[in-house]
């Protein structure tokens, strides 16, 4: 069983994200554009279906941006509930998707909508998780 996890350090931003440094973990912020978009390269070496999980923040009023999450050739489409601050992260289980071959893959974040908000933000970005299913 493989896990891969992929830290906002280790991340490509394209756009004008920022990575910080914070107390507590490095986090992508200023996700703010839909031309924006947070890629890694990960090597996968074993097959299957993966639980892809999002650890991030995000506040109140910024539940109704659309996110896709794209998986080597699978596509995931999300809406991230709240974790009722900016500074709280929480974990999101985003959906399966099946990688069908080993080797390297990419694995990219794309903000589709904008919140209809007043912040007008996607969520902070701590890490992504793949988690193999048995």
């Amino acid at each position: 069983m493989q896990t891969i996890t992929l830290s906002a350090a280790d991340a490509s931003v394209n756009g004008a994200l920022i990575i910080m440094d914070t107390p507590l973990a490095h986090t992508i912020h200023y996700w703010n554009n839909t031309v924006d978009t947070i890629s890694w390269l990960c090597e996968v070496t074993q097959p299957g279906d993966y639980l892809i999980k999002l650890n991030y923040s995000l506040d109140n009023i910024s539940t109704d941006a659309v996110i896709q999450i794209k998986v080597g050739d699978s596509i995931l489409t999300f809406n991230a509930p709240s974790t009722d601050s900016w500074v709280q992260f929480n974990e999101f289980e985003v959906g399966i998707v099946t990688i069908e071959h080993t080797g390297r893959i990419t694995v990219k974040l794309e903000g589709l909508q904008l919140p209809v908000s007043a912040d007008n933000a996607f969520p902070d970005i701590h890490t992504v998780t793949l988690v193999q299913k048995a």
